[in-house]
């Protein structure tokens, strides 16, 4: 099977991961991000079923969990994933509906391009990223988070799984940890970050395992590391959320994980 191997700069923190760069060719595929091309030349063609008809974009969001093929024709993009972490990623499912691929107006690319071009070029901090991601979700007029909410305890436990992604953490040992009952734990995660407990938890040890990968460590040692069963449940799990295995990352992308967002903490086993 084919998988799309990177090789330009990939800048990666909590809330999303920036790419660009050259694109190869990729065969069907889904990842637990949502995802965004911006073609810095030529077009780059998609299709969602292998009896389809490519159809050609210059800009285009890809849904969560979108079984898709990419035919990049030499191109050159711009590309940002993202499992926002926020309320922002319920509000792109209700934008996206039913529709797999959207494509994104023309008149969005210039705007987005020239943000680009205010900054230096990669790596970027986290700040940085931050700002692309926001400057990415105002084309498309949404927001950041649900307005007005937030609660400290659900922060609490994001910060818990940021700080040790290795450890077997589980749905009812952050509900106790933040003094709060599963059911009503599992609510409010939700609609803070947009997403549930476990699929916050896969993001965050993918990224983790992605920085020990790029650092030279083992991709079975990586998958201990980053609290995952094997390097085969780390191999699956990377792939559906970036598209591509994490040995072709590992031996082609230049990374970047600005600041110290994962500091580095074995798990016990």
């Amino acid at each position: 099977m084919l998988t799309p191997t990177w090789t330009g700069q990939a800048s990666v923190s909590v809330d999303a991961v920036f790419y660009i760069g050259p694109l190869n060719d990729a065969e069907f595929h889904r990842h637990h991000a949502h995802q965004v091309y911006f073609a810095l030349d030529g077009l780059i063609e998609f299709r969602t079923d292998p009896d389809e008809p490519w159809q050609s974009y210059r800009a285009v969001i890809i849904r969560s969990d979108q079984p898709h093929a990419m035919h990049a024709q030499g191109a050159t993009a711009a590309m940002v994933m993202m499992e926002p972490l926020d309320a922002s990623h319920l509000q792109i499912e209700n934008l996206l509906q039913e529709k797999g691929i959207n494509t994104l107006s023309d008149e969005l690319v210039p705007p987005f391009l020239a943000m680009l071009n205010e900054l230096h070029p990669a790596p970027y901090s986290e700040e940085e990223l931050l700002r692309i991601k926001h400057a990415f979700l105002s084309t498309l007029q949404l927001t950041i988070g649900e307005p007005g909410f937030f609660d400290e305890r659900i922060a609490k436990a994001q910060k818990l799984i940021q700080d040790n992604p290795g450890h077997p953490w589980k749905v009812e040992e952050l509900a106790s940890q933040v003094e709060m009952s599963v059911r009503h734990f599992r609510h409010l995660f939700v609609r803070q970050a947009g997403l549930p407990p476990r699929r916050y938890i896969k993001w965050i040890r993918v990224i983790w395992a992605a920085k020990q990968l790029v650092s030279g460590v083992s991709v079975g040692e990586a998958a201990i590391t980053s609290g995952f069963a094997d390097a085969g449940h780390l191999t699956r799990s990377f792939r559906d959320i970036t598209g591509t295995l994490p040995t072709s990352v590992s031996k082609t992308l230049e990374v970047h994980f600005p600041g110290d967002s994962f500091p580095f903490k074995k798990n016990e086993r």
